[in-house]
């Protein structure tokens, strides 16, 4: 999904592309998670009809952010870029960092990756020298098409 991908920039931008398609950057700070929610929260509720879905998918994207601004850059500066696409009946979202993944303290937690797979169909994760790159697919007979 190249299209989903945009340049860094150093505070929140929020931006749709067209009505099928949201891109958000941001800083790879907890602050920034508030915006990142309502932004999607409106785009699902457009593209997704049953509101459990829309649930699924907005936790499991909660997760991956939260595993980027947590691991990738602790301590350190960066951005971590959400691009979600709606093709048909199927949502797709990347949530991209450019850090390196960093262990925190577990005290019973390490779950995250087990609940994105339990709430998507689909789920990737891409590990590189620049970065980690999580890819959720979803897919509800429900969804709109609003092209």
């Amino acid at each position: 999904m190249t299209r989903l991908e945009s340049a860094k920039v150093s505070k929140l931008r929020v931006g749709k592309h067209s009505a099928n398609e949201l891109i958000l950057n941001m800083p790879a700070r907890p602050e920034s998670s508030p915006v990142l929610r309502t932004a999607l929260r409106e785009f699902f509720a457009i593209h997704l009809r049953d509101p459990d879905r829309q649930a699924d998918l907005l936790l499991a994207v909660g997760e991956a952010t939260s595993n980027a601004i947590e691991h990738a850059y602790r301590g350190g500066e960066g951005d971590v870029r959400v691009g979600v696409f709606v093709d048909g009946i199927r949502v797709f979202v990347e949530v991209s960092d450019g850090g390196a993944w960093r262990e925190g303290p577990s005290l019973d937690r390490g779950r995250g990756m087990d609940i994105m797979r339990s709430l998507v169909d689909s789920m990737l994760i891409e590990q590189t020298s620049r970065g980690t790159t999580v890819r959720l697919e979803i897919s509800s007979a429900s969804a709109e098409r609003t092209a």
